[in-house]
């Protein structure tokens, strides 16, 4: 049948631990040293890209707060031209209403002088004016 040798299963041990150590220093410590270096590596990276989310979060808020303080500047300024617009306008038109105001005095002053003229006019032919009216009123 079968004969075991003790020779040769002495032989097979020792050359199966001989190829345990060799192959424990050459291969699979150096392959756990680079998987755990490549694990730190990644470990590395994870926290600089965390840090990096949070540097960029804080960034967008500083430049959500910068458009947001631009903007209410920008506000501000419209409202102060509106403003001094709306001023200029104003005394534009009071000096406007203040022309109009004298002109219309003016015109009131005139037109009272004329009315006065008329009146006096009227009244030194007012004699005439009756006799013409007295003389078409027969005619009729």
């Amino acid at each position: 049948m079968l004969d075991i040798s003790p020779w040769l299963l002495l032989l097979t041990a020792g050359v199966f631990l001989f190829l345990v150590y060799f192959l424990n220093h050459t291969l699979y410590q150096p392959l756990l040293r680079f998987i755990q270096k490549r694990d730190g590596i990644i470990e590395d990276d994870l926290a600089n890209a965390n840090q990096n989310s949070a540097d960029i979060e804080s960034s967008l808020t500083e430049a959500h707060d910068i458009v947001a303080e631009a903007k209410a500047k920008a506000a501000k300024l419209r409202e102060d031209a509106v403003a001094e617009a709306k001023n200029q306008a104003n005394k534009k038109l009071a000096i406007s209403k203040e022309k109009l105001e004298e002109q219309y005095q003016s015109f009131l002053q005139t037109l009272s002088a004329n009315r006065d003229e008329l009146r006096e006019g009227l009244s030194k032919n007012l004699s005439t004016y009756q006799k013409s009216l007295q003389t078409k009123l027969k005619n009729i």
